[in-house]
């Protein structure tokens, strides 16, 4: 989905279990089983229409560290894995895996939900989330630069405490010291949020679709 929203090149990287340690103990897997697997592969791509799709074979004892070197040796620009099969349908519960790769990485990573089906519509809607500091204004970009290019609608969420959560007549009624203090200064500060956000969104959105969300959780 994100190769055809930006036209970037799609290379699946299999991370098969070599190196020369593995191979000193005699576990590693046969040349035969993951040239099978990758045919197979390559024949499930063709089915989905992708045909122009990169297969690369990187070798080393553990997936996260053979994902890593295939990010660093192939410049990549987004790493996408898919979450650990024992979360629900659609939930995007992470295994040890998808954890060191994100932690570890300096480029963004997407991990697909269990079970997740591409829209037939495709991406409509690129969603992110917003915090005042250079990390998410820099996912916030990131965002709309994939919606610009997809011409989708761009969602920029920003989450705030539930101390912050307030009814939208309690700061005119602090005003007149209808509330307690506290409650007045949490209209203040998601005022202050909402501001913010639409201010940053109003920076990287020209042109595009978009919608600020201030949610409370």
């Amino acid at each position: 989905a994100a190769s055809r929203l930006t036209g970037a090149p799609l290379i699946v990287a299999v991370v098969v279990h070599g190196g020369p340690v593995v191979r000193h103990t005699g576990r590693d897997v046969s040349e035969g089983d993951y040239e099978r697997t990758i045919e197979h592969l390559r024949q499930g791509l063709h089915r989905r229409g992708l045909r122009d799709v990169e297969v690369r074979v990187f070798e080393d004892h553990t997936a996260s560290r053979g994902i890593a070197r295939a990010r660093d040796e192939l410049l990549a620009g987004l790493v996408v894995l898919g979450s650990t099969r024992r979360g629900a349908v659609g939930s995007a519960l992470l295994g040890s895996t998808a954890e060191r790769v994100i932690h570890e990485s300096s480029c963004p990573v997407a991990v697909v939900p269990n079970g997740h089906e591409a829209p037939a519509e495709g991406v409509r809607v690129i969603g992110a989330a917003f915090t005042p500091t250079a990390e998410g204004r820099e996912a916030l970009h990131a965002a709309a630069i994939l919606a610009r290019a997809g011409g989708a609608r761009l969602r920029a969420i920003t989450v705030l405490d539930p101390a912050h959560g307030y009814d939208r007549a309690g700061l005119m009624a602090d005003q007149h010291h209808e509330i307690a203090p506290e409650v007045g200064e949490a209209a203040r500060h998601r005022l202050s949020a909402e501001a913010e956000l639409r201010d940053a969104v109003a920076e990287v959105a020209e042109g595009i679709d978009s919608e600020p969300d201030v949610l409370v959780n």
